[in-house]
């Protein structure tokens, strides 16, 4: 104990001084994340492949959407990594210490949103045939990218995985992200280790969140633990602990009876547990946790990967990540004003944000290739916030684009990151319940919107309120927009 607790001062200590030096902070900041890696497995579908040689292929696109829709909705902070003929694989960046509750909990509720789709997305695939259903795995590591896995050496190689970006197309620059090591291998091996409807996970996850679960009031979450199985290369070939993770609160009943009446002669791991679950290797005990834990030397690594999700102040979101460095990603900022009432609509962002987590802004589109600036603004705002507005346009030209009223290019970190750019225009909300949005809470990236007036605007920029850059000149300019009557600008 007192070994651990000299060996987690030490960690603390190095990043308490790189939180005290912005450079430093910069890097590890930058470099080093905790990643939380999902997906999801169709199960059943070589057989459904045979039978439906000529349907298969739209019903597992269905199936894939059905996935995706689901995950934007409960963790839209996810990005897909990739899509392996019947599996596809999520990833997410776990929050760090701007989250107001513990580092465990996070992983918790992340975990509980992963199940969540599984449960819901099966109803869905097997009430459309019931040839088909989902199987599912979730695991978690520290990741550094391909320049500072070999040259940042605070955390030592075999507790870090390595993202990096290769080429794919030499002319136009296109790159493909990869994610390798111990921790992506491991999750990659217990995969094969689960069943329909179960979430299987790997160690140092359930480890993590067990503390949580094992004082929730509730009681319906369980880790079970299935058995061991050796993974190739993972642990020296030692023995793993199978952990699936159980809810009872959507089938209300325990966990043995939620499984089909055949499941023992379909699955090994479901006959051995059937055989041995009152055994004193129940997973729920803290006890064989920390007995893996030592018995592996994965105390270290723990640690780390708690400290990391704790101090670590993160600076990029994943999308910046992943996207390819010379693509222009131009966002959409419409500042929307009440005419009738001279209100002006703030939103603040969601802790849970990587740039500019709580502060206030206007909100924001992204433009893309498919659709026309006006198109992809109303459409994201009705979709982020359920505003429904106009844009001023220009009158004098015939396409009538947006009026521009500022540009921007955001530099967070120098030159070491991609900056923000975009465009910033003027918007006039047309609901007819305007007064909704004033103190509105519950959006899916914002914490809650405010309405207004230029008297509370200036109010409120006084007491110093956390905002994005230039949201001062741009909220007092939009009440000077609004001095003249809406009937002397155009719209569309």
């Amino acid at each position: 104990m007192e070994k651990d607790e000299k060996r987690l001062k030490e960690f603390k200590s190095l990043v308490d001084e790189a939180n005290n030096n912005r450079s430093d902070r910069q890097k590890i900041a930058a470099h080093v994340d905790v990643v939380l890696f999902f997906s999801y497995d169709i199960v059943g579908s070589t057989k459904y492949k045979a039978l439906h040689p000529g349907s298969w292929a739209g019903e597992i696109k269905k199936a894939f959407e059905s996935i995706k829709r689901r995950v934007n909705s409960e963790l839209s902070e996810a990005y897909i990594w990739r899509v392996l003929g019947d599996e596809i694989i999520f990833v997410l960046k776990a929050p760090g210490k701007r989250m107001k509750v513990s580092e465990e909990t996070v992983l918790s509720d992340s975990v509980a949103a992963i199940y969540k789709v599984l449960q819901s997305a099966t109803d869905e695939i097997e009430g459309s045939t019931r040839e088909m259903s989902l199987k599912a795995a979730a695991w978690i590591g520290i990741v550094s990218d391909e320049d500072h896995y070999e040259k940042d050496n605070k955390i030592p190689k075999e507790y870090k995985n390595l993202f990096y970006k290769y080429t794919v197309d030499e002319e136009r620059r296109r790159k493909i992200f990869e994610f390798m090591g111990n921790d992506i291998d491991a999750g990659f091996r217990i995969k094969q280790f689960t069943y329909s409807r179960q979430l299987v996970l790997s160690f140092e996850l359930a480890y993590l969140i067990n503390k949580i679960i094992s004082h929730e009031e509730s009681k319906n979450v369980e880790l079970i633990h299935m058995g061991y199985k050796a993974l190739n290369g993972i642990w020296h070939d030692r023995p793993y602990p199978i952990i699936w993770y159980y809810d009872k609160s959507y089938k209300k009943v325990d966990f043995l009876q939620s499984l089909p009446y055949d499941a023992e002669t379909d699955n090994s791991l479901i006959k051995d547990y059937g055989l041995k679950h009152s055994c004193r290797y129940n997973f729920k005990k803290k006890e064989l946790f920390e007995k893996i834990a030592n018995d592996l030397g994965l105390c270290d690594k723990l640690m780390i990967i708690k400290q990391t999700l704790k101090n670590v102040e993160k600076s990029i979101e994943i999308n910046d990540w992943l996207y390819n460095e010379d693509e222009l990603h131009l966002h959409l900022a419409a500042v929307c004003c009440d005419f009738k009432n001279k209100r002006v609509f703030i939103a603040k962002r969601s802790t849970a944000r990587g740039k500019y987590s709580a502060c206030w802004e206007f909100g924001c589109a992204k433009a893309n290739k498919s659709q026309g600036y006006i198109e992809c603004i109303k459409k994201e705002y009705e979709n982020d916030f359920g505003l429904k507005i106009k844009i001023m346009v220009s009158s004098d030209r015939g396409e009538q684009c947006p009026t521009p009223y500022a540009l921007y290019e955001i530099k967070e970190n120098g030159e070491e990151f991609q900056s923000d750019k975009g465009i910033i225009v003027y918007a006039k909300i047309m609901n007819d319940n305007i007064d909704e949005f004033a103190n509105k809470k519950d959006y899916k990236k914002h914490e809650c919107s405010l309405l207004l007036t230029e008297e509370a605007a200036r109010k409120f920029l006084s007491e110093n309120e956390k905002s994005v850059p230039d949201f001062k000149d741009t909220i007092m300019h939009a009440f000077d927009i609004m001095k003249k009557d809406e009937e002397d600008y155009q719209w569309r």
